[in-house]
């Protein structure tokens, strides 16, 4: 079975190879086949683009196997790394990219209009995940600082 997206992921990483296996087929490592630049804010921009180029021509290839996971990782990726508005931002432009690829993909039809809240569920876990983040790196400054006062407290009462 060929698999071209493996390959498009394998090209598109900078760390990624392919090697020929037993049967002499060409197979990628996929413990080195890497999305180093997820959380890049024109990727969002880039999944409409792509939506809209690979639709334009013929409106009867199917997408939506690559596109629904890749446009929920932009948006989950934005939303965990970007401030709001960037994450705004990008969620914005990979629904509208969702939306062209609901209109043209054959494979999908009205039925897969959950798409839509799922991608605005994935951005708000995403935002979830970066409160706590910020929330974690908060306390653990204020653990270092109360250390450190500690620490202080506990020279000078041996200097007294």
């Amino acid at each position: 079975m060929r698999r071209p997206y493996l390959r498009l992921a394998v090209a598109a990483s900078p760390r990624g190879s392919m090697r020929k296996s037993s049967r002499g087929r060409m197979r990628a490592r996929p413990a080195r086949v890497t999305i180093a630049a997820v959380w890049r804010p024109w990727l969002a921009a880039a999944f409409v683009a792509g939506t809209v180029i690979s639709g334009l021509p013929s409106f009867d290839r199917s997408r939506c196997g690559i596109a629904i996971p890749v446009g929920l990782l932009i948006v989950f990726a934005a939303a965990a790394r970007r401030e709001r508005g960037d994450a705004v931002i990008s969620l914005a432009l990979v629904l509208a990219g969702m939306v062209v690829l609901l209109l043209t993909d054959p494979l999908l039809d009205a039925g897969a209009l959950f798409i839509l809240p799922l991608t605005a569920g994935v951005w708000w876990i995403g935002r979830l995940v970066r409160r706590r983040a910020a929330l974690a790196a908060e306390l653990r400054e204020r653990s270092e600082q109360l250390a450190r006062t500690r620490e202080e407290s506990a020279r000078l009462a041996v200097e007294l």
